[in-house]
């Protein structure tokens, strides 16, 4: 039973906020007691205490499979990166796709086709999942071509190529606190 009580009080934070200013981390059970009532043979009383933070929390939200599985390394950093993006606390996410595809701008054709086509997929799965607006604003590489409003579903692997950013939204559910992600 203690060892259990100990594990509470071990786990990792629940949330960590980073922003370019601050960083805050939240445990979920800061205070466990544990005493015998009634003599040697009375019951156990525990008391745990859970963050009023976690309490009041109103902006959880679960990850789908879709972003907690990845089969390569390059994978992994486009999921990360969406989720980076969709975590900051602004109304309007950026995606930055020329962290990404800098990294691998030396590789082959049919590396960055690979990494393209999984961008666009991590866009249809938010998409899917309902946790993000069905269009985007495009900022392209050439500044000769101005800024684009488009449909998450018309988002193709020839347009990631020719873009820095993808700037897209969160979906506000109405009746619920609760967004899975």
């Amino acid at each position: 039973m203690i060892q259990f009580f100990e594990k509470l009080q071990t786990m990792k934070p629940f949330v960590k906020i980073f922003t370019n200013e601050s960083f805050q981390s939240f445990v979920i059970f800061p205070v466990v007691k544990a005493r015998k009532e009634f003599g040697e043979y009375g019951t156990w009383i525990v008391e745990v205490a859970i963050l009023q933070e976690l309490y009041f929390y109103s902006y959880r939200f679960f990850l789908p499979k879709y972003f907690l599985t990845y089969q390569k390394d390059f994978e992994l950093k486009i999921k990360l990166q969406f989720i980076q993006s969709y975590s900051s606390q602004n109304l309007k996410k950026t995606f930055y796709l020329n962290q990404i595809l800098g990294q691998y701008k030396h590789a082959n054709n049919q590396k960055k086709a690979q990494l393209k086509r999984l961008i666009q997929e991590s866009f249809q799965q938010a998409l899917k999942h309902k946790i993000i607006q069905n269009y985007c604003q495009i900022e392209f590489k050439n500044k000769k071509r101005k800024t684009q409003y488009i449909q998450i579903q018309d988002l193709n692997p020839l347009l990631i190529g020719q873009s820095n950013t993808i700037d897209f939204y969160e979906r506000l559910l109405s009746g619920s606190n609760q967004r899975y992600f």
